[in-house]
This record gives structure tokens, C-alpha cells and sequence, in this order.
């Protein structure tokens, strides 16, 4: 007996601190987007930079194929390069160490964080711009699978952040493109999604 009541003291201390899921980003979110091409300037993903005229959609953004299926929100094809904002709230730090992006993109992504750097994905390691393509043509299943990456919380602010993606077309004028997001401070919140580990 008194081995069960130690391990029902063990497992209700483990729960009592367990970490709360907290889910800054869900997908099919709403974002500000830009898809007219060359953004010239390179502040657009700095906390500071205005998109007050940028459209507003919400995930998933793309174009497709006659074959596939329509996105929520259509951008306009035809350019190398997509743009997409998003701000949440953070009201403590000491609460998130290690953070979980999920990342839906066809073909090349470079998430950014405040202005840095979080995440690569199916991109050159060079200086980026809007003419930068991505390394591969993303194909079949691996276009609608969420890819799963872990991050550092270490860039984050109290209070707003702002979360920008850029999205990379392997070639000028293919005929799909695709973007969504989930950001998370734990593992667990995609189990029954497609992802790719």
C-alpha cells in the first residue's frame, strides 16, 4: 500500500508541473501577405516594419494545379518569391524553453523571429532575396505534410512578436505554390496531423 500511495504522490507532482500546451500560431491562421513580387526592402521582417496595406488571408495560402485542391487564400502565381506576417503575445519567458514549429511549404521557406533567423527549410545556405530559389521541387505527398522542427526560445520578447516567412519558389513560374504554419511550445499538438519528423 504504501508503494501505491508513493507512486500517486510521484505522478500527481509530475502533472501538477507538467507544461501547459500553448499554441501562439494554429494553422489556418490569419496573416498579412504580400504577392506582387520583389518586396524591396529588406526591414519586412523586422518588428518595426508597417504592413498596414498588406492584404489579410488565412492559411493555407498558395496557388495549385487544376489536380489539386484550391488554398483559402489564392495568391497571385507567377513570382519567385511570397511574404507572410503574423504577430502573438508572449506574457512570461521563464515559461518556454525549447519551442515546436510546424512548417507546411512548397517549395522553400526561411522563417524569421523578430527579426532573426529561426528556421531554414529546402533553402540555400547564401545571402537571400527575392531571386534566391529554393533547392528542390517539392512533390506529391510532401506538399500538404506539415515538416516538424524544434527551436529556440531564446529570441522571443514579452509581449508581441512578430513571426515573418518568406516562401521560395525551385523555379520562376511553376504552377503551385503553399504555405501554412503552427507554433507551439509543446510536441503534442499535431499528433493526428501529416507531418514529416
Amino acid at each position: 500500500l504504501s508503494y501505491l500511495v508513493s507512486f500517486i504522490f510521484i505522478l500527481g507532482a509530475v502533472n501538477a508541473g507538467a507544461e501547459e500546451t500553448v499554441i501562439f500560431i494554429d494553422k489556418e491562421a490569419e496573416w498579412k501577405y504580400y504577392d506582387q513580387g520583389d518586396i524591396g526592402d529588406a526591414d519586412w521582417k523586422n518588428q518595426n516594419y508597417r504592413v498596414n496595406q498588406w492584404p489579410t488571408g488565412y492559411g493555407e495560402f498558395g496557388f495549385s494545379g487544376a489536380d489539386e485542391p484550391v488554398p483559402a487564400t489564392e495568391l497571385e502565381p507567377g513570382y519567385i518569391t511570397y511574404y507572410f506576417r503574423k504577430s502573438f503575445e508572449i506574457d512570461n519567458l521563464d515559461a518556454y524553453t525549447n519551442l515546436h514549429l510546424y512548417l507546411l511549404c512548397d517549395d522553400g521557406a526561411v522563417v524569421w523571429l523578430n527579426g532573426r533567423l529561426l528556421r531554414s527549410y529546402n533553402m540555400p545556405l547564401e545571402l537571400l532575396s527575392y531571386y534566391t530559389y529554393a533547392d528542390s521541387n517539392i512533390e506529391n505527398d510532401a506538399e500538404t505534410q506539415f515538416n516538424r522542427f524544434t527551436v529556440s526560445s531564446s529570441d522571443l520578447n514579452v509581449g508581441e512578436n512578430i513571426i515573418a516567412v518568406e516562401v521560395h519558389q525551385h523555379e520562376n513560374g511553376m504552377d503551385d505554390l503553399s504555405f501554412d504554419l503552427r507554433f507551439a511550445n509543446l510536441d503534442d499538438v499535431m499528433r493526428k496531423e501529416p507531418y514529416l519528423i
